[in-house]
């Protein structure tokens, strides 16, 4: 004899709810007389077979449990406040997503006229909002907001000057943006020294780069824009191949300055959902992508073993499917080389406290430029330097160093 398991109570519950007797539930549940009597009365001081006695707690089991509770109610709140925020964000990418735009039928070939070439200049590695500290830099750079808008407008001013110096006519303009406009938050250090936090780095930047498209249109008549995404804008804390494109932050900010433009003919946006960007000048065949995809570099060949490695990869991939290219344009490796068949763009950050701690050269920051010529393809080079008068007034001219190179990136 005995109590019966909780999980049969409700069954002799039920039977005595029917007015039966105990040896008629003994019976009818198959259990002993005594069995039955112990059950039902261990029901009746339970208050019912469905609600068992509480225990009671002692006086710390009730302060975990408090504390608990506020730890609970707290973790809730912040989740449905991230809901909130990503609900808010997946609007916003819902509405600015569109389908991707092909290359203008000003730049195919066939279209220009006898002596006319295109421009094509490449904006990349700008880190926006990314602090460098002078000092921790041998005073060969300097880097925040401040700095950064006058070398943005520095750029683009230049790229304008070009136009006139090259001594061509020109149809239009190509501007490659190949990625890490932004520092973002992927290192600890960078979330906090950055001038600013992410989602305003993306509103304040995409207007200044907005400003500096129109000056752009208004000069060269036609912009067409390639858009790739870099490894610093991402939304993760490693890199992650699916949704690449869309769960970075340059892609926003590429959408937001779309969107400005959204009724301007004479500017044109192509920002493909992965990481490269095919489009045509003429007859050359140009494959735009940021670079981070090439790893390694180091010994006496440093970044040229990674770049002609992954090069020769990314052809071999591109003409499996048909899709040969003649040039590839990148950026990611702060450093401008023309190879010829291969465009490595430079900084517009410059000099970090990374490259310096790591010894790698020291190169003043600066964009590449070059021509595209209907029949000879890639034709006249130049760097487009982006330091300015301005920005040389607030360095420390008492330092030797870094006012012999500024000198010199005029």
């Amino acid at each position: 004899m005995g109590i019966l398991a909780r999980s049969r109570w409700p069954e002799l519950e039920k039977l005595a709810s029917e007015g039966k007797s105990i040896k008629e539930i003994a019976e009818a549940a198959g259990i002993h007389y005594g069995t039955a009597k112990q059950t039902l009365s261990a029901i009746r001081k339970a208050g019912g077979a469905s609600k068992p006695k509480a225990e009671k707690l002692t006086p710390v089991q009730e302060h975990q449990l408090k504390r608990q509770n506020k730890h609970l109610a707290g973790q809730l709140e912040e989740l449905a406040e991230r809901y909130e925020r990503d609900n808010r964000l997946a609007g916003l990418l819902a509405e600015m997503r569109q389908q991707e735009l092909k290359p203008p039928a000003w730049a195919m070939p066939g279209t220009s006229q006898s002596g006319h070439q295109i421009a094509c200049t490449v904006l990349s590695d700008c880190h926006y909002d990314e602090v460098v500290n002078p000092e921790e830099v041998a005073f060969t750079n300097a880097y925040n907001r401040q700095i950064a808008e006058l070398r943005t407008r520095t750029y683009f001013d230049n790229v304008c000057r070009l136009h006139d110096d090259v001594g061509v006519p020109l149809d239009g303009l190509v501007l490659c943006l190949a990625g890490d406009m932004v520092s973002g938050n992927i290192h600890e250090e960078l979330a906090q020294s950055n001038d600013a936090h992410i989602m305003n780095t993306v509103v304040h930047w995409s207007e200044q780069l907005s400003a500096g498209v129109a000056l752009l249109a208004d000069t060269f008549g036609k912009v067409h824009v390639p858009c790739v995404t870099g490894n610093h804008g991402r939304n993760t804390r490693k890199p992650r191949n699916k949704g690449r494109a869309e769960d970075n932050f340059d892609w926003l900010i590429y959408k937001l300055i779309e969107r400005e433009f959204r009724n301007d003919p004479r500017v044109t946006f192509q920002i493909p959902n992965n990481s490269d960007c095919r489009f045509n000048i003429f007859s050359t065949r140009y494959q735009l992508s940021h670079g981070d995809q090439f790893r390694g570099g180091n010994g006496i060949a440093g970044i040229f073993s990674p770049i002609m490695r992954g090069d020769h990869q990314k052809r071999k991939r591109e003409t499996s499917i048909n899709t040969p290219y003649d040039v590839l344009i990148m950026g990611h490796w702060h450093q401008l080389l023309d190879m010829r068949r291969v465009v490595v763009n430079g900084s517009l950050k410059g000099y970090d406290e990374y490259a310096y701690a790591n010894n790698f050269d020291f190169q003043p920051p600066e964009q590449a430029f070059w021509l595209t010529h209907p029949k000879y393809g890639k034709t006249i080079t130049a760097p487009v330097r982006v330091i300015s008068d301005r920005e040389r007034a607030l360095w420390p001219q008492s330092n030797d160093v870094s006012a012999n190179w500024m000198n010199g990136a005029a």
